[in-house]
């Protein structure tokens, strides 16, 4: 049986599908799962006598999920209860005065 002549072996992401292809676009085979794809081509170029090629880790493009497309419900948000304002000189004076006649003291 003769070698067949194969200088390369390239997977490629075709719709849902992966197409496994020979050099010159010569298609092989058409699978669903890029492992599959990828077992494919790595027969071949065992079988042709060729290194393997180094893959990319992935070739997917980031995509939206369709959670991402959804707007998020606003959740409901605690309101911070208003500051009180901080009292004046002239309230603590008095307030202080007050304290010391109540308790008999002399104001300082």
């Amino acid at each position: 049986m003769q070698k067949p002549i194969i200088k390369s072996v390239d997977i490629k992401k075709t719709g849902r599908f992966w197409s496994v292809s020979t050099d010159k676009h010569k298609p092989v085979a058409v699978v669903l799962y890029k492992r599959g794809a990828l077992a494919v081509q790595e027969l071949l170029q065992q079988l042709a006598g060729i290194a393997p090629a180094e893959s990319p880790k992935s070739t997917k493009t980031a995509k939206p999920s369709k959670a991402a497309k959804k707007p998020r419900a606003k959740t409901p948000t605690k309101k911070a209860a208003p500051e009180k304002a901080a009292p004046s000189v002239a309230e603590a004076v008095d307030a202080a005065v007050t304290a010391a006649v109540a308790e008999n003291v002399p104001p300082a």
